[in-house]
């Protein structure tokens, strides 16, 4: 059970990484530039701060279960959406929004 609590933390905070390297692809893909480009990392971070503040407390008010399984299934859909995105503000919108959902490590383990 420990392993896949450590796949699934793994997985789901890694999204919020894994935009760093692409910013260059991102940049010849929307035709735009680097400057624009390079915020995306910073609105995901900040994503995973207000999901910090906004989603993790209602492990204490609603069933950790389903909140997990509300918090990957979105996680799932973000993602997925990322792939269609038309726009680098969509794209950017929906990285803002997954890093807010990749706060799983914190409601799967409660220090």
């Amino acid at each position: 059970m420990n392993i896949l609590f450590s796949f699934i933390s793994m997985t789901t905070v890694a999204n919020i990484y894994y935009c760093q390297p692409l910013t260059l692809v991102f940049t010849k893909e929307f035709h735009t530039e680097e400057s624009v480009v390079s915020t995306i990392p910073t609105l995901a971070q900040a994503g995973y701060a207000v999901g910090l503040l906004f989603i993790t407390p209602l492990g204490d008010l609603v069933r950790r279960r389903s909140l997990l399984l509300a918090v990957l299934a979105l996680s799932t859909l973000l993602t997925v959406g990322l792939t269609l995105s038309p726009s680098i503000t969509a794209l950017k919108t929906l990285m803002f929004l997954l890093g807010a959902v990749s706060v799983t490590p914190q409601i799967i383990m409660p220090l």
